[in-house]
């Protein structure tokens, strides 16, 4: 069903909102290159580092971020990940060892917005690029590995904390620390919550 919610590459915006969701708080973008995870015994580009000068956004990602497993993470659809930063305060109540923030493998994380408020279709302006979300992220078990949590990914998906994926509609530069701005929103039913509660049910 997500995969059937994927928007057209044809979609643009087509004029400005009037109210969109409140970002309190920007960080990233993030950005790695492939790496052994240990204990997985595979390379994976989940452990991204802060960029500290501005990257540029291209139709595939980020110019320094990589992926390992092309088929899995990356490509036109999946260009940026974006993660609610708030979930890391959840995280690190119910398991200690998660302390530190930004270390699920996104690219942009932001304060004071989550897959409740995040729809199919939203046209974000992050920086200078113009991007659109695509889909929820599909968790893989190299989370797992890299936060030290058996079964972290599945949770994730259960309680649609997984973060989102987007295309880029229009390239250019994002800054450390960004400003995003909602250019477009997409249908209400859309949410991320909401298509990923569908798949479950």
């Amino acid at each position: 069903m997500i995969a059937m919610l994927i928007m057209s590459t044809e979609s643009a915006p087509t004029q400005a909102i009037v109210t969109e969701p409140v970002v309190s708080e920007i960080h990233g973008p993030f950005v790695s290159q492939p790496q052994v995870l240990p204990g997985f015994g595979e390379e994976s580009g989940i452990y991204k580092v802060a960029a500290d000068e501005p990257e540029w956004l291209g139709r595939m990602g980020l110019t320094s971020d990589s992926q390992a497993n092309m088929v899995q993470h990356g490509g036109v659809d999946r260009a940026l990940c974006q993660y609610c930063a708030d979930h890391y305060r959840d995280w690190s109540r119910r398991y200690p060892q998660t302390t530190a923030p930004f270390v699920s493998g996104e690219n942009i994380s932001t304060y004071g917005v989550s897959e409740s408020d995040v729809r199919i279709g939203d046209v974000l302006r992050i920086g200078e690029a113009l991007v659109q979300v695509t889909q929820p992220r599909k968790p893989c078990t190299k989370i797992d590995a890299r936060i030290g949590v058996p079964g972290m990914a599945r949770t994730l998906m259960l309680e649609a904390r997984m973060g989102w994926l987007l295309r880029v509609l229009e390239e250019g530069w994002v800054p450390p620390r960004p400003t995003i701005e909602w250019v477009e929103r997409g249908p209400e039913q859309w949410s991320v919550t909401s298509v990923v509660s569908h798949k479950l049910a």
